[in-house]
Order: structure tokens, then C-alpha cells, then sequence
């Protein structure tokens, strides 16, 4: 994982969703410190504003050029802590078996929701 400035993470065609807090309240609840590579993936590591604890977030490159989100993890007492973390797992990068068990769960549910008559299936 190679440290890189905040300019170089900029660049990249982030697709950035503003927090709940922001979008409610005008309050910025983080404040990106960190920035990293490794292979493919991405990572910021970011302080808390609320509470002065340290989080991060794990990005992935899509088929559209945009990175989002694959992993998000919350309330380290240190950033050493977060980037150690944010490490491991840009290293491991997402979880593509979790998230086709995901997806297939989602789609068993809605299948019996629709045989039961709750919802109707989308055209």
C-alpha cells in the first residue's frame, strides 16, 4: 500500500455520496487525513469530527471508471489503527464470494415475496 496525496486521490473519478449529516444538518461529520493505493484499490482514512475517532474507506475501480465503495470500518481509537486496517484489506480487496451469496439471498427473497403477492416484480 503506497501513501499518495489528497490531489492524487482526487483525480480519480470518485463517486463521492454526501453523509446523512451533510445532507440534513450542513455538518461535516469526517475529515479525510489519509490517502492510499495498492493495486487496483483505494483507501482514505478519515477522522471523526464528532466523536475523534478514525475510520476508513475501501474503494474499487467499476467497469464505468468510477471508484466506490467495497468496505467501510469504523471507530479506531488511533489512525495507526485504521491504516493497518485499511491495509489488510485493500490487500484482500472486496469480498466478491460474500457479495454474490448477497445477491443471490436478495434475489430468493424477493422471489418469494412476489409468489406471496407482497410486491410485484419490476418490468
Amino acid at each position: 500500500m503506497k501513501q499518495i496525496s489528497e490531489a492524487e486521490f482526487n483525480q480519480r473519478k470518485i463517486d463521492r455520496q454526501p453523509s446523512p449529516l451533510d445532507v440534513m444538518f450542513g455538518l461535516q461529520a469526517t475529515s479525510e487525513r489519509f490517502w492510499f493505493e495498492h493495486d487496483e484499490y483505494l483507501g482514505v482514512v478519515c477522522l471523526d469530527l464528532i466523536d475523534s475517532d478514525w475510520s476508513f474507506v475501501a474503494l474499487e475501480k467499476h467497469k464505468d471508471g468510477k471508484y466506490r465503495c467495497f468496505e467501510v470500518k469504523c471507530s479506531y481509537r488511533e489512525a495507526e489503527m485504521a491504516i493497518r486496517e485499511l491495509a489488510k484489506c485493500l490487500n484482500r480487496g472486496p469480498n466478491k464470494l460474500r457479495r454474490k451469496e448477497l445477491n443471490d439471498l436478495c434475489n430468493e427473497l424477493i422471489d418469494r415475496l412476489v409468489e406471496g403477492g407482497y410486491i410485484e416484480r419490476l418490468q
